[in-house]
Parts: structure tokens; sequence; C-alpha cells
């Protein structure tokens, strides 16, 4: 299992909430895939850098703002 030390205090969301709870499962896939936490710590924080620099859930983010992260 990955280590799953994740600053929920930087989200918009809580560790508790539906996306709280997927952040967790998609990083935790990430290393059940690989095994590798290098992997998990690699998507850890490219997520927890646009996650926390967008302050709303994910699912009222625009595709035009993550293509703008993105560049």
């Amino acid at each position: 299992m990955a280590t799953t030390n994740i600053d929920f205090t930087r989200l918009p969301f809580s560790a508790q909430s539906d996306w709280g709870k997927c952040l967790v499962s998609f990083l935790q896939s990430i290393y059940d895939k690989s095994g590798s936490q290098s992997s998990y710590d690699h998507y850890k924080g490219i997520l927890m850098d646009y996650l926390s620099s967008v302050n709303t859930t994910p699912d009222l983010i625009s595709r035009e703002e993550i293509e703008r992260y993105l560049c």
C-alpha cells in the first residue's frame, strides 16, 4: 500500500467527501499498477498543486482551466 499522506487542508474538499475518497482511490490505483512510490508521489504532487490552486471542487473546473494549467 502506498503512503497516503495527503494534506487535505490544502484542498477545497475534505478527505471524507466523495472527491477526497476519489483522490485517495486514484492515487492508490497508480501505486497498485506501478508498485512505485515514486509514481504515486509524482501524481500526488501534480494533483495537489493543481487542486490546491483552483479553490473549487473538481466538478466545477472547466476543460479550459485544466488546459491552461498544463500549458
